[in-house]
């Protein structure tokens, strides 16, 4: 059994010193008396048990996962502040349950990039300085930016890869994003009518594709479809083989502008950044090492788009929705009838309407409200020929649109202390998704305590990157955090 670093255990006990030594209230303890420096975090324990056999048995540990959380923010000045966000983690798994498939205990999480170990690694994930000067405020260093509306799926969210290798995409999506070094720029007009701010991003030599899990893992990819853990390996080589040189010549960036139209609160969004999954061909010079003759690119795309959300009083529902326009997105092909060492290129639009809802339901709970958040989105591929390119829609990847529906629903009891939630997120016509139910107990302002069951279901030759490669993964699951 692999031993924790020392470092990270003494990270766990300066937090645990941290939390007995200035109280319980929830939130970011000061550590100056004017209150310019101060440090937030928590500690996290996560526990899955899996009730299905796939990539390990049913009655396997999913997960025992221990991560350390340390935000700190330093105000240097009136004008300049900085930033600096700390996790690391450790997954006992694979010490604690020696029926684990123990071949990714010692691996990164792939492709990479800068990848992370999959049992245990430090990270400073963010650090960047902020400086406000007259209507501009700037962002410099390595920072999380997210666009957007939708719940599950990223339209507008398309600046930060997520990191899917280790619990996929269940957790909400600030903890799996990986930040990237860039910056980033505000303009807001003054005594604009319709609120104009707009936005700068440019990432000039920082590209990082979607992390998966190592071969092996229960969530890795395509040892899920079946896929001996070798191949899977070559597969991921053959990505980090393709990942672009970080440099200047391979820079990402975009704009996007806020404006208040009528009750419409808009963005408006043109960016352009390479492909984060990466599109596979054959490849014209194979060499010895190379036995499956691939070949990983990772183009780039433009993608121009908007998002929105209204308040309407007379519903008093909040209707929200996303829409996006990629130009020259990439297609790996698969029929007989393409030339197997050229990607497609198509164009594609998706469009997502959403809602916001408070109920009363008096017989379920008398003093708080249920909040219902649905969503609908459609997405659509432009002229291509489903059988010969993969399009990860539909059955076996063969169809050139996408339904995907979701509902979110949640309520609190005894002043928020306790919190039940539901979630469902199903692809229609990739017959795939997930139902998570969980529930939550806060006895204080710094500990909580939750227990919870995620049910995932896919078509058995859907190898698309949905939720049909994962679908072997039902678990139930319980966590413990504390805030400090």
């Amino acid at each position: 059994m692999r031993i924790i670093s020392k470092p990270f255990i003494m990270m766990c006990c300066l937090a645990v010193m941290i939390s007995f030594g200035f109280g319980t209230n929830a939130g970011a303890l000061t550590l100056d008396k004017d209150g310019n420096y101060q440090l937030g975090g928590f500690i996290q324990n996560q526990t899955g048990l899996r009730l299905e056999d796939g990539v390990n048995e049913a009655g396997d540990l999913s997960m025992f996962r221990n991560e350390l959380f340390m935000d700190f923010s330093a105000r240097i000045s009136e004008e300049f502040q900085f930033k600096a966000i700390f996790r690391g983690h450790y997954e006992g798994v694979y010490g604690l349950d020696s029926d684990v498939n123990q071949l990714p205990k010692d691996q990164k999480t792939v492709p990479g990039p800068h990848a992370l170990d999959m049992e245990s690694d430090m990270d400073f994930r963010e650090y960047y300085m902020t400086y406000h000067t007259g209507n501009f405020v700037f962002k410099l260093g390595r920072q999380q930016v997210a666009w957007g509306e939708a719940d599950a799926i990223n339209i507008a969210d398309i600046v930060c890869p997520l990191d899917l290798s280790w619990r996929w995409s269940f957790p909400a999506w600030e903890e799996i994003r990986i930040p990237l070094h860039m910056l980033n720029a505000f303009y807001i007009v003054p005594e604009s009518p319709h609120e104009l701010k707009f936005e700068l991003v440019y990432v000039p030599a920082d590209f990082r594709p979607h992390n998966f899990g190592y071969p092996g893992s229960n969530w890795s990819l395509y040892s899920n479809l079946n896929v001996p853990d070798v191949v899977g390996e070559e597969i991921f080589r053959q990505m980090d083989e393709g990942l672009p040189e970080n440099d200047l010549s391979n820079p990402q960036g975009g704009v996007r502008v806020h404006a208040l139209l009528g009750p419409y609160d808009t963005y408006w969004f043109a960016y352009y950044g390479r492909d984060k999954v990466g599109v596979q061909t054959a490849h014209e010079n194979p060499s010895p090492d190379n036995f499956l003759g691939l070949r990983v690119e990772y183009p780039s795309v433009t993608t121009l788009g908007m998002t929105f959300n209204a308040y309407c009083p007379w519903l008093e529902t909040v209707f929200r929705g996303e829409m996006a326009y990629a130009i020259d997105a990439p297609f790996s092909p698969v029929g007989a009838n393409v030339d197997p060492f050229d990607y497609g290129e198509y164009d594609t639009a998706e469009i997502m309407i959403g809602f916001d809802y408070n109920a009363m339901i008096p017989f379920l709970n008398r003093t708080k409200s249920f909040f219902f958040s649905g969503q609908v989105d459609n997405k659509f591929i432009f002229d291509i020929d489903e059988d010969e390119y993969r399009t990860f829609f539909g059955h076996n990847d063969q169809k050139d649109w996408r339904l995907v529906c979701s509902l979110l629903v949640n309520t609190e009891y005894y002043e928020g202390k306790i919190v039940p939630q539901m979630l469902g997120v199903t692809f229609v016509n990739e017959q795939s998704g997930f139902f998570d139910a969980n529930i939550t107990y806060k006895p204080t302002f710094t500990l909580s305590f939750a227990l919870g069951y995620l049910g995932i279901w896919g078509d058995t030759e859907q190898a698309g990157l949905f939720f049909g490669p994962v679908k072997n993964n039902d678990e139930v699951y319980a966590k413990l955090k504390w805030s400090f």
